[in-house]
């Protein structure tokens, strides 16, 4: 399966649905099947109050941030769309996305749909771009 990494606590926030879009700074083509990867980095704005105030309201803490697993698949989902941002499609974007993502005028939304956690995360070492994974059934 296409995979992608992101940092912790951003892959296991979309894994629990509170992030369907993930933002980039390049485009892509390519839409469908793809495995949201956790990195083994870890990047807790604990500085920006928007951020820690959304944690706070999806339910988590800081402790179950630092809990999420890292170097693992931890979810699959489907790129449905890749949007170039404007600041006028910036502001329909709601408060959690926002604060869950980094929105600037040409740089790209991930449309993410049918996110679905897994069971058990899938240990494996994560590249920058696109990469393959082969996930056990």
């Amino acid at each position: 399966m296409k995979t992608i990494s992101l940092w912790q606590p951003y892959a296991s926030l979309s894994a629990l649905g509170f992030k369907k879009i993930e933002t980039r700074g390049w485009s892509t083509d390519y839409r469908g099947p793809l495995g949201i990867h956790a990195a083994k980095k870890i990047d807790i704005p604990t500085g920006d109050p928007s951020f820690m105030d959304m944690v706070k309201a999806c339910g988590l803490t800081y402790r179950d941030l630092l809990g999420f697993p890292r170097g693992a698949v931890v979810a699959t989902c489907n790129l449905v769309d890749c949007i170039r941002m404007t600041r006028s499609n910036i502001l329909q974007i709601g408060n959690t996305e926002k604060a869950f993502g980094l929105y600037e005028p040409d740089r790209y939304m991930w449309i993410l749909s049918d996110i679905k956690a897994l069971a058990k995360p899938y240990f494996c070492r994560g590249y920058q771009g696109f990469f393959n994974v082969e996930l056990p059934l």
